[in-house]
């Protein structure tokens, strides 16, 4: 029953114990294929883990034979032309180097001032008279 659920869980891409505890609890899909049953997600992880080489030998067989009878094809990925921010741009190396040459200025603005700050005051002894 756990192995069902698991295998499903990770053909939705639910990768979490307690994200398929909810799931479970709540979706009829989940429900149906735990029997009925509400297992917590200790129990949910501790069979993940007892047995993850045996579900991850399972999927494989699984997605091998839905490729073998025409059910779908591995490899290939369906992009539906949704916009996606990205940082590829070709203005953005331009941008990095106006950034890396004002921290830079900043750099030496600082060190100036610093290094004017560790000078002697040549007001310092003002008004003293040796």
């Amino acid at each position: 029953m756990l192995a069902s659920v698991w295998l499903y869980a990770y053909a939705l891409s639910v990768t979490s114990s307690r994200r398929l505890e909810q799931r479970i609890r709540e979706d009829l899909a989940f429900r149906y294929l735990a029997g009925g049953a509400t297992p917590d997600y200790w129990t949910l992880n501790a069979f993940r883990r007892r047995h993850g080489k045996g579900l991850n030998d399972l999927f494989t067989q699984v997605l091998e034979l839905a490729r073998a009878s025409g059910l779908g094809r591995l490899g290939h990925v369906a992009i539906d032309s949704t916009r996606i921010a990205a940082n590829a741009s070709r203005d953005r190396i331009d941008t990095e180097q106006a950034l890396r040459d004002e921290r830079a200025s900043v750099r030496r603005r600082f060190a100036a001032g610093r290094s004017s700050c560790d000078a002697d005051d040549p007001n310092e002894g003002a008004g003293v008279k040796d």
